[in-house]
């Protein structure tokens, strides 16, 4: 497992992003006469606020929790012995888990719900891959260099997300993607066959979360998803 920082410096991180969040919102509410509460422009960074403030509270709590006033409760008969501290561990890795699958879900959520809008013959031929779902939104939709913000950021949260599946470990159904390597932020991440990842950390999650946020406010800015007048109707969320 990868090294990971004291919850405190955790919560001021998730605390930054959220105060970008909050500023890109506000950014797009006084510039543009969008709906706050139904456009999907402004909901999308709703989205992601909230789970960002969800993992706050999170982290806060674990924190604070006392394991051993609660050791009756969440000790296993057979597991007698064992420090009592480690469910912490373990309930950091739910959180975790979690949080890579609410993170997940907003991204792949969102996507659909602008290239549903923006041109739903296309959506409707690629609708059971989100692979092509975000090919066909940020590159022939939209007309933008995938590369320009960073196609790994989608890769790296996607290629996590499926690990989930598995306990963890990379099984690829794709043949292509039975080894692959991801370079982000300066860092090359590794996805082999039939491995257990072990450098999902919280600060590549946080960062991922970053990268979103960015991606989601450039979005609501570009010149053809700004331009339409009216609303980009927001009916599927339910965060």
């Amino acid at each position: 497992m990868p090294n990971e920082p004291k919850i405190d410096q955790l919560v001021n991180r998730v605390r930054e992003i959220r105060s970008k969040c909050t500023y890109d919102g506000m950014s797009l509410i006084n510039a543009y006469p969008w709906d706050q509460g139904t456009d999907l422009r402004i909901t999308s960074i709703r989205r992601l606020t909230r789970i960002i403030i969800a993992l706050n509270l999170s982290l806060l709590y674990l924190a604070k929790i006392d394991v051993d006033e609660f050791a009756d409760d969440i000790r296993l008969d057979f597991e007698h012995g064992i420090d009592i501290k480690q469910y912490l561990l373990v309930n950091e890795l739910f959180v975790k888990i979690g949080y890579v699958s609410s993170l997940f879900f907003v991204i792949e959520s969102v996507f659909r719900d602008y290239l549903r809008f923006m041109n739903i013959q296309a959506y409707e031929k690629v609708r059971h891959s989100v692979n092509q779902i975000f090919k066909l939104l940020i590159e022939d939709t939209l007309t933008w260099d995938l590369y320009r913000f960073d196609r790994s950021v989608f890769d790296l949260l996607r290629l996590i997300r499926n690990t989930l599946h598995n306990n963890g470990a990379h099984l690829p159904l794709r043949k292509n993607e039975k080894h692959v390597q991801i370079k982000y932020r300066g860092h090359t991440y590794e996805f082999i066959d039939g491995e257990i990842l072990d450098f999902i950390s919280w600060d590549l999650l946080l960062d991922l979360s970053d990268d979103i946020r960015s991606l989601f406010f450039h979005i609501a800015n570009n010149e053809m998803i700004r331009s339409i007048e009216g609303r980009i109707l927001d009916d599927h969320a339910i965060y």
